[in-house]
């Protein structure tokens, strides 16, 4: 086990790691450590969150979280205090931030942002940008494409409303380092006429026309990818009518857009329960799901009507 040493602590053994400033105000080279073994201390610590309290929100922060060290621009830096989702640290207004340096900047709507941290002057600032990270040969880390002064933070996804999503069926905010994983829930009720398609749940969707669930993927975390679910138990007044369950992955709702479907006729009762579950996906960016019911092999005129849940586990946030 590494342990780490101040300059007052004893002689090192093989593997420890001497701090040569105090902890605190430690903000020089990375090279200011020095490795007496084969030792490396990673210097991924902080969240990146939403900040405010209610959902959707107009602000994310950068805070302390498992240590309060990052590295930028190939120097070791102190996150400023502060208390995940609730106040303090590296604040950011998405309609008054910054965007590739250029402060006083507004996030556009609906759209996919990464997001880094850099320093402007003595201040650490964040910084959102649609250029993807790359590794800084020099230490390892993230840092923005043809800017390695920006440290790579996280991802988000603004909504119509220039807010993002941070609740039990939407998370549009994602960190880079420290993230968990969360479950997202999606009540689904409705009903079809006859033979027709109809998204479900009826009219149900997150505020400023979003659709259900709302979630970020990242290629590069590919093995934490939701598993995508959903459940109904459909009634069809009519028996024989062959009842259909689909479940929609980034793309319009409709019979020949769905990801995953699953039939079930219903020939020996009105009433069916149908689950279906939908492939990881692999690709970055903003993904959503929606439920869609229909009929196939219709017998005679009728209406069905579905209710269950929509899940998306182990969302990254």
């Amino acid at each position: 086990m590494m342990r780490i040493l101040l300059p007052s602590d004893p002689a090192p053994i093989a593997g420890d790691l001497r701090v040569t400033k105090p902890w605190r105000d430690w903000a020089s080279d990375v090279t200011d450590a020095a490795l007496t073994g084969n030792g490396l201390l990673r210097y991924a610590c902080g969240r990146l969150s939403n900040l405010g309290p209610s959902d959707p929100f107009s602000q994310c922060h950068y805070v302390p979280y498992n240590g309060n060290l990052i590295v930028i621009d190939n120097r070791v830096r102190v996150i400023p205090d502060g208390q995940l989702a609730i106040s303090g640290g590296v604040q950011a207004t998405y309609t008054n931030c910054s965007i590739d340096k250029v402060t006083g900047s507004s996030l556009a709507a609906n759209t996919f942002y990464y997001v880094y941290v850099y320093m402007n002057g003595p201040t650490m600032t964040m910084d959102f940008s649609t250029l993807p990270s790359v590794l800084d040969p020099r230490n390892g880390t993230e840092v923005k494409f043809g800017d390695a002064s920006c440290a790579m933070i996280g991802i988000l996804r603004t909504n119509s409303a220039i807010t993002t999503y941070g609740g039990s069926r939407g998370q549009t905010i994602t960190s880079f380092f420290n993230r968990f994983r969360a479950t997202l829930e999606t009540a689904i009720a409705g009903g079809t006429a006859n033979n027709s398609a109809t998204a479900l749940p009826s009219g149900g969707t997150l505020p400023n026309g979003q659709p259900n669930n709302n979630w970020l993927e990242w290629t590069q975390f590919y093995d934490e990818s939701p598993r995508v679910r959903a459940f109904a138990n459909m009634s069809n007044t009519v028996s024989g009518n062959r009842v259909s369950l689909g479940i929609g992955l980034n793309s319009t709702v409709a019979i020949s857009g769905m990801t995953a479907t699953a039939q079930v006729p219903s020939t020996l009762a009105p009433s069916v329960n149908v689950s279906v579950q939908a492939p990881p996906t692999d690709f970055t960016g903003y993904c959503y799901a929606q439920v869609l019911a229909y009929e196939t092999e219709d017998i005679g005129a009728g209406t069905l009507t579905a209710d269950g849940r929509l899940y998306a586990d182990g969302v990254m946030v």
